[in-house]
């Protein structure tokens, strides 16, 4: 059985890297399509949209991993959220933005 790795902030900006590095595959299914075939065209379309549509599920999951990590973007997250929240009085804004950072108590 593998131990499992220890997520770093540099571990989840270099993951995004290479999702967001030019894909061979992109190049290969661009090469492939034959216009006199417009079914083979659009099936591998259809198979490099499904790919990039996966692609932002995973980018989207390692930018709250990365959040989750790194307190201070985590913090704006929930400062731009309770800002356009009706209602909600700053002081309260401010007391969480301290909890989150580790500040409560010191202000």
């Amino acid at each position: 059985m593998t131990e499992n790795p220890t997520v770093t902030i540099e571990y989840v900006l270099g993951q995004i890297e290479k999702l967001s590095a030019e894909p061979a595959y992109i190049r290969e299914a661009i090469e492939k399509i034959d216009n006199s075939v417009p079914d083979k065209a659009q099936a591998i379309a259809a198979v490099v949209e499904a790919r990039e549509t996966t692609n932002r599920s995973v980018l989207e999951f390692y930018r709250q991993i990365y959040a989750d990590l790194n307190p201070e973007a985590h913090a704006m997250t929930v400062l731009e959220k309770a800002a356009g929240t009706p209602g909600i009085p700053m002081g309260e804004v401010t007391n969480m933005l301290y909890k989150l950072l580790g500040l409560a108590g010191k202000e």
